[in-house]
């Protein structure tokens, strides 16, 4: 069970990080940071699935 609250700490961190890429686009264009932040939100998103996935066999297998 406490592995359900980093999970959704992912995902609300993965919201957070587009939402600045969403209002600093130009600003991070301009200075050649918009891949990076691009690439770390995938990343973010990547992980938050791949915890998903893991809490969801868990409870099939019983565990949780």
């Amino acid at each position: 069970m406490i592995w359900i609250i980093p999970n959704i700490m992912c995902y609300l961190m993965f919201a957070a990080v587009i939402i600045f890429i969403v209002k600093n686009e130009k600003g991070l264009l301009k200075i050649n940071e918009l891949f990076i932040w691009v690439l770390i939100s995938i990343i973010l998103l990547l992980v938050s699935i791949y915890g998903s996935y893991r809490i969801q066999r868990w409870i099939k297998e019983g565990k949780i």
